[in-house]
């Protein structure tokens, strides 16, 4: 009579799978676009353009620090 081999039981550990799972998981939450950006020109002022401001309403304020004897 055969007798019938006996199974081990074997136990794999699944943390590192599960962890490299989450990081490429992360990654790709990360560096994904899921709408391109706008390519909109921005127009800036000139480097000779001037601003004339209102001489109203305008504070100057000066701040002196002071001596340290």
């Amino acid at each position: 009579m055969l007798k019938k081999k006996r199974r081990i039981g074997i136990s794999i550990d699944m943390t590192p799978m599960v962890d490299v799972a989450f990081l490429l998981l992360i990654f790709f939450m990360f560096t994904t676009q899921f709408k391109p950006p706008d390519n909109d020109k921005i127009k800036l002022p000139d480097d000779n353009y001037e601003y004339d401001a209102d001489e109203q309403g305008i504070i100057i304020l000066v701040v002196q620090l002071a001596d340290r004897r």
